[in-house]
């Protein structure tokens, strides 16, 4: 789920057997939260990268930024590859920060 999501999901859709699997709707779940973070990222990203169409507070607002966004990125990556390497080890071990949000999911 971790390296393939979208295809992940499908298959999970489809396959009743992983739809009764708690450890793949485990991970599934992590994986969704982690998706729905890059996915904010990515648009907050975008949304910085209109300030470089202001002359100068725009070039300072995007460098800010820029260091900003590879800190939150390396970050997703530690909790992309803690939930990884949980998953591989089978493991239902949370990913810290996400798995509280994951939980919620019903599903």
């Amino acid at each position: 789920m971790y390296v393939f999501f979208l295809p992940g999901l499908i298959w999970w859709l489809v396959d009743e057997k992983l739809k009764a699997n708690s450890f793949c709707k485990f991970h599934l779940k992590q994986t969704l939260v982690l998706f729905i973070i890059s996915i904010g990222l990515m648009i907050v990203n975008a949304i910085f990268g209109a300030f470089l169409f202001i002359p100068i507070v725009g070039w300072i607002i995007w460098r800010i930024w820029s260091i900003i966004a590879i800190l939150l990125w390396i970050g997703f990556f530690i909790l992309w590859m803690i939930g990884l390497i949980g998953a591989i080890n089978g493991q239902q071990k949370e990913i810290p920060i996400v798995g509280k949000y994951a939980k919620k999911f019903k599903f």
